[in-house]
């Protein structure tokens, strides 16, 4: 059929529902043993398109073993300083080896322009 391919996402979502195929079930299994990401909980369901490559089941994988992201900044050009100024005040903490503390209540990382 067209449902040859998987979305997966992180837990088990409302609104996320859909029948997945036995062979892409089979998949997914099989990949929870090589992929070196530890226990994962995950929901999957067949989407159309084509069967997922390895190089596809590796990015899914890392994409689930990330964190939820609730906010992405990517930026071309940064002052580093006075960013970390920013983040200092709108954390209401001190920036110590990259980390902010106190921690903030969600989980949060910067990744500086090379």
């Amino acid at each position: 059929g067209d449902l040859q391919s998987v979305e997966c996402v992180r837990g088990d979502p409302d609104g996320f529902a859909g029948d997945c195929s036995r062979r892409s079930t089979a998949e997914a299994l099989a990949q929870t043993l090589i992929q070196p990401v530890g226990d994962l909980d995950f929901a999957l369901k067949s989407v159309e398109g084509n069967m997922l490559s390895q190089e596809k089941w590796d990015q899914t994988f890392q994409k689930l073993s990330r964190g939820q992201e609730s906010l992405r900044l990517e930026f071309s050009d940064l002052d580093v300083d006075k960013f970390n100024r920013w983040l200092t005040v709108w954390g209401n903490g001190i920036i110590t080896s990259g980390a902010l503390f106190p921690p903030l209540p969600m989980p949060f990382r910067v990744d500086y322009p090379a």
